[in-house]
């Protein structure tokens, strides 16, 4: 599944998959472009990793975010 979200500043892209073993990944990134001279501006990545098991009543979390911001 994909989404993209794009107002007039910034663009976010969100992407969600799941697996048939009950783990999900989440990867969000977020990018904004200087509309006059078409810079980057500030970029986001963020992965979020789910993992389960019902069986078990194991849950893990991992999240991973980097993110960048160009002052001009």
């Amino acid at each position: 599944m994909c989404f993209e979200k794009n107002n007039e500043n910034e663009t976010e892209i969100l992407y969600k998959y799941k697996n048939s073993n009950s783990n999900f990944i989440i990867l969000t990134s977020s990018f904004k472009i200087n509309r006059n001279n078409f810079f980057l501006q500030s970029l986001s990545v963020s992965l979020t990793l789910i993992q389960w098991n019902i069986l078990r009543v194991d849950l893990m979390i991992r999240s991973y975010a980097f993110g960048i911001r160009i002052q001009s």
